[in-house]
């Protein structure tokens, strides 16, 4: 049997998106990790993911800070400045913050920064090992 999971190496792929955020603004958006495919119409809050993305720090450290609230996880993400950068700034490695359902939970992103914002790409995977 063909196994039809997007993976990269032993994660498995579960939400990915692409947001242009404008500067000093931040995206807030929910994904299930349970639900792969979307959301369907009911999702019971514990099984969600809510996430503020945040890009154009001054720092160049990516951060993630995880928590869990009234049975809701949630994880804040600010990623790094790159409009004085050749070419997008790219998290090769998943970045672990947290686990659901006893699964490690990571991400990697991708963000390109020009004029007043940045294009950013953010995929969050499931499973696997983070070394």
């Amino acid at each position: 049997m063909i196994d039809t999971k997007k993976k990269i190496a032993d994660k498995e792929i579960i939400f990915t998106d692409t947001f242009i955020i404008p500067d000093n603004e931040t995206v807030e958006f929910s994904f299930a990790p349970d639900y792969p495919d979307g959301l369907p119409t009911v999702v019971p809050t514990n099984a969600l993911v809510h996430v503020k993305l945040k890009c154009g720090t001054d720092n160049d450290v990516v951060n993630a800070q995880w928590g869990r609230e009234n049975g809701t996880h949630f994880v804040t993400i600010t990623l790094p400045e790159t409009k004085n950068r050749l070419g997008a700034g790219t998290l090769t490695k998943p970045m672990k913050i947290g686990q659901v359902a006893g699964l490690n939970l990571g991400f990697y992103a991708a963000i390109s920064s020009s004029g007043n914002g940045s294009l950013v790409t953010v995929q969050f995977v499931q499973g696997g090992n983070y070394e």
